[in-house]
């Protein structure tokens, strides 16, 4: 699932597509559970360069190319927590429509967890 772009590679937790009456709409999903920095100077991965990588890959239309899709790519960020959700919102300026973000409500109780329930969405 990895595309390059420049000397890394941006890998997606989740790539899934919603069948629409008018066509598909295609999502990449991002969880955040924490542990990355929202900006950092090393080579580190961080939510800064996340964004970075999408903006350069949407911009370019890698999405159309490396997953062959033809539709729009939108990306969702999940929070579980409503501080950094308003920090990261805070990196993007309300500038990127094609990127959302949204928390969730209830703890989830383990990353595992919530993998497996959105794999089991997704293939329904």
């Amino acid at each position: 699932m990895a595309i390059p772009v420049g000397r890394h590679k941006l890998i997606p937790d989740q790539l899934f597509a919603i069948r629409y009456p008018d066509g598909y709409r295609a999502f990449a999903l991002e969880v955040d559970r924490g542990t990355e920095p929202l900006r950092s100077s090393a080579a580190r991965k961080s939510l800064q360069r996340s964004v970075g990588q999408y903006r350069e890959a949407l911009q370019q239309k890698m999405h159309h190319k490396h997953y062959g899709l033809k539709s729009n790519l939108a990306v969702f960020w999940v929070f579980t927590s409503f501080k950094r959700r308003s920090q990261f919102d805070k990196l993007l300026d309300g500038r990127d429509k094609q990127f959302m973000s949204q928390n969730i409500a209830t703890q989830v109780p383990n990353y595992d967890g919530l993998r497996w329930s959105l794999n089991s969405i997704v293939s329904a």
